[in-house]
């Protein structure tokens, strides 16, 4: 014989995917006919992009690019300049469990790329990067409610938990043309970053407004002959709609914009003289919403007519969430050794990677960033120097928190300052984004049985007398002579729990 208990579902995430896989980039490279022949390599950077992610019959396959460009130094003229090379990639992750309500999130990483010149026009390139690859769904934790059975005495604790109500993602482009006529002139690009930012969100039932930026910068050369360098630092601003049915006002989102890819190139413009830089960026938008409840569980259930056994849950809920994103400033004095620079060229950030660890005093975040430096010598030669910056920071919790999820980092902006001829100064503006969360397992009951239907014997008396302990639960005690809790408070005229001293009580028979 079982007792109908209410299941209710609350919403969770299931991890479907989360791999990682080394592509391998092996390249023979020419130089093309317009690129002067390499006295010294500068700088080879291997920078991988994502055209598209098909989830399809429990397979994940991401197809993309890996952009392979060389900085370096003619042979005629000792002035910088750039080849890139494109080489496609595919690759497939087979998935745990297939999913419908989901989302994607994709990342990579330059491991490592190796340059050698067989001569001042061929190159041998040996490189790899990481591609990582996770799949979010929903699912559902059950807990269990009781039933209107009048003999089921049912146990019930209150709990606030938080639910996964949304997993929705957009993918969209953004464009433009950039007049540059008002800047140096610009024959050939050398170097080109893309970053975006959220500024700005807004919800209505049904839709986020997610409002951002998207930033290029650009190295170029404006004069060919005497090696004139200069930098395009632009802002486009986007706005795009999210559909997502489940999110409202009360909705905690946690919204990521990421670039998948992007397109910088030189174009005519037939109405002037001047050239324009055509910008085609490929974003992705990811958001994960919770919703606060409040739900009983059934912690503990008898039967007053049946002997019973019970099963039990234990439902993983999140009690508390905080989308953690946070704007720093920090500052370091790198050595530059025997280097000696007499001008900045270009600095620029290209990794930056934080760790995150909850401890008593708060969340500490540690992270690393690399200074990318384009400088010209004493002899006025172009030189690249590379440095690593780290730094650390302590924020106050005023809550608790167990698990800290999809920790990222960026530079959102980056000055500099000559202190010595083989020093600089770097401050940078880090950007931090990560998700904070209390994970707890509650054990509820989760079925209410009498295996071979046997019945209470009913008592003769009908009350019992018990000499009762301090510090005894009355739940238990009803338990053990299979009443009924509100009979035996009533009956005893108790409004505790757990009895503070010993005392003589009436068991009521049912």
């Amino acid at each position: 014989m079982d007792f109908n208990l209410e299941p209710q579902n609350i919403g969770t995430s299931l991890t479907c995917l989360d791999s990682v896989s080394e592509q391998a980039v092996d390249l023979d490279l020419t130089l093309p006919d317009y690129c002067p022949d390499i006295e010294k390599i500068l700088k080879c950077t291997l920078t991988p992009q994502i055209f598209s992610r098909n989830l399809n019959g429990g397979q994940l396959v991401i197809d993309g690019a890996s952009i392979v460009q060389i900085l370096y130094v003619d042979a005629v003229k000792k002035n910088i300049r750039c080849c890139e090379q494109t080489i496609p990639f595919s690759a497939a992750f087979n998935l745990k469990e297939p999913s419908e309500n989901y989302i994607i999130l994709t990342d990579t990483k330059s491991e490592y790329i190796n340059c050698r010149a067989l001569s001042p026009r061929k190159l041998v390139l040996h490189g790899a990067f990481s591609l990582y690859a996770k799949v979010l769904s929903k699912k559902f934790e059950q807990i269990y409610s009781s039933s209107e059975d009048e003999s089921l005495e049912a146990k019930s604790e209150k709990i606030t938990c938080f639910e996964l109500s949304s997993l929705c993602q957009e993918q969209f482009s953004v464009s433009e043309d950039i007049s540059v006529a008002n800047k140096p002139n610009v024959e050939a690009i050398l170097n080109k970053k893309v970053a975006v930012n959220v500024t700005d969100t807004r919800t209505i039932p049904g839709k986020i407004m997610v409002n951002g930026e998207v930033n290029l910068k650009l190295l170029y050369l404006s004069n060919l002959e005497n090696c004139d360098v200069n930098q395009l630092d632009y802002m486009l601003p986007f706005s795009q709609v999210i559909d997502c049915e489940s999110v409202n006002e009360e909705t905690i989102n946690d919204i990521t914009v990421q670039v998948l890819s992007f397109d910088v190139h030189l174009k005519s413009d037939m109405l002037s003289e001047a050239p324009v830089i055509s910008l085609d960026v490929k974003l992705s938008a990811s958001l994960v919403g919770y919703n606060k409840l409040e739900k009983e569980i059934i912690t503990d259930a008898y039967s007053t007519k049946y002997l019973t056994e019970l099963d039990f849950v234990t439902p993983n809920l999140i009690e508390s969430c905080n989308p953690l994103k946070e704007t720093v400033m920090e500052k370091s004095t790198l050595d530059l050794g025997d280097v000696k620079i007499t001008k900045v060229i270009d600095l620029y950030n290209e990794t930056c990677i934080v760790t995150p660890v909850v401890t008593e005093n708060g969340l500490t975040v540690t992270g690393k960033a690399n200074v990318c430096i384009l400088a010209f010598n004493q002899e006025d030669f172009p030189i690249y120097i590379e440095r690593m910056m780290e730094f650390e920071q302590l924020f106050a919790l005023t809550e608790d928190f167990n698990c800290v999820s999809n920790p990222s980092a960026s530079i959102k902006s980056l000055s500099y300052r000559l202190t010595d001829d083989d020093k600089i100064e770097v401050r940078c503006e880090v950007m931090l984004k990560l998700e904070l969360k209390n994970n707890r397992l509650h054990t509820c009951v989760s079925k209410v049985f009498s295996p071979e239907d046997k019945e209470i014997t009913p008592s003769e008396y009908a009350l019992t007398l018990y000499y009762a302990q301090k510090g005894e639960k009355l739940w238990d005690i009803a338990k053990r002579y299979n009443t009924k809790l509100n009979l035996l408070t009533q009956e005893n005229s108790l409004d505790t729990e757990v009895l503070e001293n010993p005392e003589m009580l009436l068991i009521p028979s049912v």
